[in-house]
Order: structure tokens, then C-alpha cells, then sequence
């Protein structure tokens, strides 16, 4: 397995040949305006065409970086965490691609031996996060807390663990 590294949390994960893009921010500033690319990067869409797969983690605009994706590919089949909100897929649904929502902490087979398993950042620890999101308030309202993920990715003999903005203990 191979790793490429991007810029910020966008890497490409290679393994028998499929390419998975998690995390695609290359183009543009993210977050309003207020976070930018440094240095820039070169973004070519066209380089991107052998990509086999899209992982997104999470709802934050350096992560579902909609004028990325939208330069992107739609034949590219998106991974996301089967949340009990849809607002990921229904963002990427409206963006032109096709979604697939995996189940929480179940190893998939993509293809030629590469596996990913999406694991959710939901029941988050107050002692780590300091409450800075109101968990009771939102898992009041949505029953969950999740807006966050890690992925392992596997052929079997290698694992990647992608956890980007994911906390762990």
C-alpha cells in the first residue's frame, strides 16, 4: 500500500492498483474565505481521472471541499459514513455524485484486495473535546454526535489508518 500525500488532509491511498482520494481540498480557500491553500498547490483535475474512489470524513469545508469536487470527476464514487443525518451525502448527492453509505465499523471489499473500514467519532469524551460542540445538545436534538470519521484502509497484510480531524483515546 501506498500513501501520497496532497496537501492538508488530502492524500491519495494506493493499493493494486485503485486510488482512493480522501479528503479533497486542492482548489481554492476553504472555510468562507478564511483558510487558504499554503504553499498552493497545482491542481489539475485531469490528473485526477484514475481515481477509483473519494473518501470524504466529515462535514468541514477542508473536507467536503465542494469547488474541489466540483472540478472532480462525478462518475467517482463517494464513501461516506452511513450518518443518521443526511447532510454529507445530501450535500455530495446535490454536487452530481453517486454515494455510498457504509456501514459503521464493518470491513467492505472495494476491489483487487483493497478493503475499507469507516469508523464513526460518535459518543465523543467530553474530558478530550472540553463539550466545545454541546454533545448533550446535539445528541438531544440528532441522537448523535457524530460528524467525524476515521477510516482504516487494508489489503490484508497493510492497513492505513486515516484519522484527520478524528479524536482518539
Amino acid at each position: 500500500m501506498k500513501l501520497h500525500y496532497l496537501h492538508s488532509s488530502s492524500v491519495i491511498i494506493e493499493n493494486n492498483g485503485v486510488k482512493i482520494l480522501c479528503d479533497p481540498w486542492l482548489a481554492s480557500s476553504a472555510h468562507y474565505g478564511s483558510w487558504e491553500i499554503y504553499p498552493p498547490y497545482d491542481f489539475n483535475p485531469k490528473k485526477f481521472k484514475d481515481i477509483d474512489y473519494i473518501y470524504i470524513s466529515h462535514i468541514h469545508h477542508d473536507h467536503l471541499h465542494h469547488p474541489t469536487l466540483k472540478l472532480l470527476d462525478k462518475k467517482i464514487p463517494i464513501l461516506i459514513h452511513n450518518y443518521s443525518e443526511k447532510f454529507v451525502k445530501n450535500n455530495l448527492i446535490s454536487l452530481g455524485f453517486q454515494v455510498m453509505e457504509l456501514e459503521n465499523n464493518k470491513r467492505i471489499h472495494l476491489k483487487n484486495n483493497t478493503y475499507i473500514n469507516i469508523i464513526s467519532a460518535d459518543n465523543c469524551n467530553p474530558e478530550i473535546c472540553g463539550k466545545l460542540l454541546g454533545c448533550s445538545n446535539i445528541e438531544s436534538n440528532y441522537k448523535t454526535t457524530a460528524i467525524d470519521t476515521m477510516a482504516f484502509f487494508d489489503n490484508g497484510l497493510e492497513t492505513i489508518l486515516n484519522t484527520n480531524d478524528c479524536l482518539t483515546n
